[in-house]
């Protein structure tokens, strides 16, 4: 048997007579037995509202409170009849009729409601069947009051501007509000709008956002393209910030793992992460300086104190959204960058590629010129690798002299300067000394 105290159940649960008679079938009729109808009525009417507001519901429906109120494997017969008078006196509304609604006021919705609930009542008298199934969905009125208006003044607490911070994109509202899933919000969100405090609208992107009324009006105003303006500017601001800070940390992250090679005396790797923290330098510095742009044009928004200041901001808003990154995004260059890098790099032929002189062509297609590659290799010789590994070479460096260095696959040693190509045919003899002698040299 459930435990009354943690399940909500009403006080006589362990009464077996007073249960008895609950848990019996309704009158046909109310004038059968008024004082017992009304006494089963408002026994069931009451626990059924304890029971919801301990369990936080904002909706119900007859399977849930069925089970919940299950004794002794028996349920109560007369639930039904207990919701349709609570529909009745208002307590209830069906899901579907509560979000059935439109931009007219709330009492227009409420006199529709009422028109409903009333021919249900008389259908109910005369006997049709307009039964409630078990997974028909009530929404608990005065729950859905109260929640509904926790969520405006949640709103309210968190406006720190009166121009942008009253039309909020629906997945900001849902991080806002986890104590709500998706479902619950938008009954609630229904509440708002029946009473004329929030509008829900949908941009030509796609998006759905929410805009509230502002203290002291009386009725929202429709989202116009300044709010949905607004809306893209905020968000885009919001995205740049979590690029900047992603790049920032993967600046720094190339940056240690190029100097943790190079302790190790990896004069390839230590250059590469340096390449690739260059590249994601640049990426850094142009997201920065879009940042900063669009929190400025943000700023103008916030404290502009007439519609046309605001309308100008705007403007010019929209025409640095449109700029920036024309075509390409972050993630796509950051990409391609990738790509590329990683083709030169790993490629088992870029030890030809050095031999023949296309260094310069290499630091080219990488992206980086001649004189930022001087600059990574002064950079890795901050790393303290220089003195260590003064007889080592990179995976290819570039001078200005346009000297070239050999290197074995696969290996970050330097071999020993080889002497010059003779300019005679070698007889079998020299050609005996040189193999031994090449030999001699590779074994050092």
């Amino acid at each position: 048997m459930a435990d009354s105290e943690t399940e909500c159940l009403p006080a006589d649960w362990e009464d077996n007579d007073r249960m008895n008679f609950m848990f019996s079938a309704f009158p046909e009729s109310r004038e059968v037995n008024p004082k017992h109808w009304d006494s089963k009525l408002n026994f069931w009417s009451k626990a059924i509202l304890e029971n919801c507001e301990h369990h936080e519901d904002i909706f119900i429906n007859l399977a849930t409170l069925k089970c919940r109120f299950t004794r002794n494997s028996l349920t109560p017969l007369g639930l039904r009849i207990v919701l349709k008078q609570m529909i009745q006196q208002g307590k209830l509304v069906r899901k579907q009729d509560f979000m059935n609604f439109n931009n007219d006021g709330w009492m227009s919705w409420s006199f529709g409601l009422a028109k409903r609930s009333f021919w249900w009542g008389v259908h109910t008298v005369m006997g049709s069947d307009d039964a409630v199934n078990l997974d028909d969905k009530f929404v608990l009125v005065d729950a859905a009051k109260e929640n509904a208006e926790w969520l405006l003044a949640k709103h309210y607490a968190g406006v720190q501007c009166e121009t942008t911070d009253h039309v909020i994109p629906w997945n900001v509202m849902k991080m806002r509000c986890k104590k709500f899933d998706g479902e619950t919000l938008e009954v609630l969100l229904a509440y708002l709008q029946q009473h004329g405090k929030a509008v829900v609208y949908v941009t030509p992107e796609g998006e759905k956002v929410i805009k509230f009324a502002r203290k002291g009006e009386e009725k929202v105003t429709a989202v116009s393209d300044n709010d949905v303006d607004i809306v893209r500017l905020r968000k885009t601001v919001a995205s740049l910030t979590l690029q900047v800070n992603k790049l920032s940390e993967e600046v720094e992250s190339c940056r240690l793992q190029a100097a943790g090679f190079a302790k190790e005396g990896s004069r390839t790797k230590a250059l590469k992460l340096l390449r690739r923290k260059e590249l994601r330098k640049r990426t850094l510095d142009k997201a920065i300086a879009d940042l900063q742009s669009f929190e400025e044009i943000l700023h103008r928004i916030q404290n502009a104190h007439t519609d046309r200041l605001v309308i100008e901001a705007l403007k010019a808003g929209t025409a640095a959204l449109k700029g920036a990154h024309s075509g390409m995004t972050i993630e796509k260059v950051e990409d391609v960058i990738d790509d590329l890098n990683e083709g030169i790099n790993e490629s088992q032929d870029i030890n030809s590629a050095i031999l023949e002189g296309n260094v310069r062509r290499l630091s080219e297609a990488s992206g980086i010129g001649p004189d930022e590659m001087e600059e990574l290799e002064r950079e890795l010789e901050s790393l303290d690798i220089g003195e260590k590994d003064s007889g080592s070479a990179a995976g290819y460096q570039y001078h200005s002299t346009s000297s070239r260095v050999a290197q074995r696959p696969g290996s970050d040693t330097e071999l020993p300067k080889l002497p010059p190509v003779p300019s005679h045919s070698p007889d079998a003899s020299e050609n005996l000394s040189t193999r031994q002698k090449t030999k001699s040299l590779v074994a050092s």
